[in-house]
């Protein structure tokens, strides 16, 4: 048996969320922004190792979240990833992961 063969595989369900405004693209982004914990992820990490006891890693956690219960684990600029094969595509496009 191959060290592949014994990684456990799990299901997660995900939402995507689709935000439609009138508001200007950059107020959307800053709202949702500040809604969602930044947490410096090598602290987080640190964090969570020191953690003893399930109590501790939740404390960890909730210092980490945001007002809307969510953490961001990478943010990336889908824009930028399609303005390589595409020079027309939007230059105001983001994407985060964001756990719950």
């Amino acid at each position: 048996m191959s060290a592949i063969d014994r990684i456990a595989i799990r299901r997660v369900d995900v939402e995507r969320a689709t935000v439609i405004s009138a508001q200007p693209f950059g107020a959307v982004v800053s709202k949702l922004a500040a809604a969602i914990g930044h947490p410096d992820m090598s602290e987080f990490a640190r964090a969570v190792t020191a953690a003893r006891t399930s109590a501790d890693l939740e404390a960890a956690v909730n210092a980490a979240i945001g007002t809307a219960g969510l953490m961001e684990m990478a943010h990336f600029d889908i824009g930028e990833v399609l303005r390589k094969d595409m020079p027309g595509a939007p230059k105001r496009c983001a994407s985060s992961s964001a756990i719950r």
